[in-house]
């Protein structure tokens, strides 16, 4: 969220408004993740992750064949009519990533981008802005759910999480130089490498 806030800042103010959307879902939604995942077996919760990474994958990979026929995409203008033909859109998107990315930890930003560039049309950078809009809420959920179920271990989550702050930001500073196309290659690598790593894993837990 404070990375987003700083990302945010130079655009126009509508342009918050999917993030803020699917920061709420996501709230309501990913401590429903945090209980499935309690629930079931481990190796069925990341082989799940690891089938729903590899669609968003395959996804991505449909979404720049086509770019690549027919061209890059206008960029998109938000008024409050695009808002609201992509607004349950906004909210199933904030709801499914925010709880099955709860399920392993992830917060489901990753997940969350090639969703909004294949069906709402943003931009790579603006779904990379809203998707950490979205973790917020997510990573909030996540965090409440796991303090219910008395399964937190601050001595590695703290230091963690003030790291992945620090990290963030510089992450979110050095978008604003990365060409496009870099972080499209780099979405793919991204998802590639987390679905190997949730297939693999779910055979040593």
């Amino acid at each position: 969220g404070l990375h987003a806030l700083f990302a945010y800042r130079r655009l126009p103010r509508l342009s918050w408004v999917p993030g803020v959307v699917m920061a709420i879902s996501a709230l309501l939604t990913a401590h429903v993740g945090v209980s499935v995942a309690l629930a079931m077996p481990p190796f069925v919760s990341t082989l799940m992750l690891a089938f729903f990474v590899y669609l968003n994958l395959d996804l991505f990979a449909r979404t720049e064949r086509r770019r690549r026929r027919v061209g890059a995409p206008k960029p998109v203008v938000y008024t409050e009519q695009l808002l609201r033909q992509y607004f349950v859109r906004y909210v199933v998107f904030g709801s499914l990533c925010g709880m099955f990315g709860a399920m392993v930890g992830s917060a489901g930003g990753l997940m969350l981008v090639p969703l909004l560039i294949a069906f709402t049309g943003m931009g790579t950078k603006e779904a990379i802005y809203a998707s950490l809009l979205m973790m917020a809420g997510s990573a909030t959920s996540a965090f409440l759910g796991q303090v219910t179920y008395g399964s937190l271990d601050y001595a590695i989550g703290v230091p963690m999480g003030w790291a992945a702050i620090v990290g963030g930001y510089f992450g979110v500073m050095a978008i604003e130089y990365v060409a496009e196309d870099t972080l499209r290659v780099l979405l793919k690598i991204f998802l590639s490498e987390l679905g190997i790593f949730m297939l693999v894993f779910s055979f040593f837990i």
